[in-house]
């Protein structure tokens, strides 16, 4: 299923050698990504041990960070450890425990210790993830550098990002979702055999590192790109019937790539020392009020701690929080956009798990309205009996992302009916992002 592929924009002052090569450009937009990340954690450097959030989660992970650093340095079981839950130990396995970041993390953690590791990875998380969405849409589906920063930016720092990353790390480290979503979706031009094996190959390696750094983003992107697909070979059949069998074709191999390293681990998790089912605590209780989505993040200009407090379960799960101007955005977006597919599978993708990260009940502006959330239809089947509602409105964020993206590439094309004589249709819709993303 390919979203439709674009090609560079060849036309720029770069390729004539009037002004930056393009790499450089590419550069500056990496480096935008990586102040703005030191930027947010600022309140953290220099001063490591202080809290983001004022809660216990960040002393866990930190926790996570140094038992990999030891593993690799000691040859510590990095699966089981006794240092939590002692006497009888922890399997890591089955918890949060970040091995894909530590172990590149280690390092960090043995010169600077694991407080300022866990500094470094929020501000891994936070650029990696809005540069790979970049690279994604830059590469597959917008034809202009602007749009695709535009959509990288909010793909890695929406209100939700940004809370999650105080916290929790396996959440915030979305980085390998775009180059995951890239070779699932392929553009009808790597149908040939050779390309499903290649791709295919390389897809499982990435879907073993993902599990690695936190599963939990795994089930929500497998969740979220089935309802994607299914969403746009429903729009475009014809597309769908072409682009099925090297899709399930790569999806295959990934497996077969993917259940060798992770047989062990796997195993560990569900029947190791120390295994467990089910969650300690009621995942129901977590949802989000109606009103979070219009709201502002208490870490936004606007914001404040007594509104999202009564909003969201508590201030790491302000996964919603974009605010009335880009939700505005996003509907003009989708009404004006209507008849490409790729828009009509995105409004359906994020229309549903928005719905879906509103819980069993719908709550607006704190209050309980008696009114079944469709989250009751679905919160009984396995996996989805383990999720957490709250935070399916983080598939949110790259949809937002990439419809921003979208739409400043077509205003900045500025061809057929967006060209209007004597209006200054780019200006006009520059301010309206601005307006949207800058508070």
């Amino acid at each position: 299923m390919t979203t439709g592929t674009t090609s560079p924009d060849t036309s720029s002052p770069a390729t004539v050698g009037t002004s930056r090569p393009n790499w450089l450009r590419d550069v500056l937009v990496v480096a935008g990504y990586l102040g703005l990340a030191v930027v947010v954690t600022s309140g953290q450097w220099g001063r490591p041990w202080l809290l983001f959030h004022q809660a216990g989660d960040q002393i866990l992970f930190e926790w996570m960070l140094a038992h990999a650093a030891h593993a690799v340095v000691e040859g510590e079981d990095p699966l089981f450890s006794t240092g939590l839950n002692a006497p009888d130990g922890v399997n890591l396995m089955a918890n949060t425990s970040v091995l894909g970041l530590g172990v590149p993390l280690t390092p960090v953690t043995l010169l600077f210790g694991s407080q300022v590791a866990f500094c470094v990875a929020v501000v891994c998380c936070l650029a990696g993830t809005a540069v790979a969405w970049y690279v994604l849409l830059r590469r597959r589906l917008v034809s202009t550098r602007a749009a695709a920063a535009v959509g990288g930016l909010i793909c890695g720092f929406a209100p939700g990002m940004i809370a999650q990353a105080g916290a929790h790390l396996h959440i915030a480290a979305q980085f390998l979702v775009p180059a995951i979503l890239a070779l699932v979706f392929r553009p009808a031009s790597d149908a040939a055999r050779h390309g499903v094996w290649r791709h295919g190959v390389g897809l499982g390696l990435l879907l073993v590192w993902q599990v690695f750094i936190g599963e939990e983003v795994l089930v929500f992107l497998a969740l979220a790109a089935g309802v994607f697909a299914l969403a746009y070979a429903l729009a475009d059949r014809v597309a769908a019937r072409r682009l099925a069998p090297a899709l399930f074709g790569r999806l295959a191999v990934a497996a077969g790539v993917a259940a060798v390293p992770l047989a062990y681990p796997l195993w560990f998790q569900f029947h190791g020392p120390q295994h467990y089912s089910g969650m300690a605590f009621a995942t129901q209780g977590f949802q989000l009020d109606v009103a979070s989505f219009t709201a502002s993040a208490r870490q936004t200009v606007l914001g404040d701690d007594w509104l999202p407090g009564l909003l969201s379960p508590n201030p790491t799960e302000e996964n919603s929080f974009f605010g009335p101007g880009l939700l505005v955005l996003a509907v003009v977006i989708v009404i004006w956009q209507w008849r490409r597919p790729l828009v009509r599978a995105l409004a359906a993708c994020g229309g549903i798990f928005a719905l879906l990260s509103l819980g069993g009940e719908l709550r607006v502006d704190g209050e309980a309205t008696g009114i079944p959330g469709p989250y009751r239809l679905v919160g009984g089947l396995p996996l989805l009996d383990l999720a957490v509602p709250a935070r399916f409105a983080l598939i949110c964020v790259p949809v937002l992302g990439v419809l921003v993206a979208l739409s400043v590439d077509r205003v900045r094309a500025a061809r057929g009916p967006i060209a209007v004589p004597g209006l200054p249709v780019r200006l006009l819709w520059a301010g309206a992002v601005a307006a949207a993303l800058l508070p």
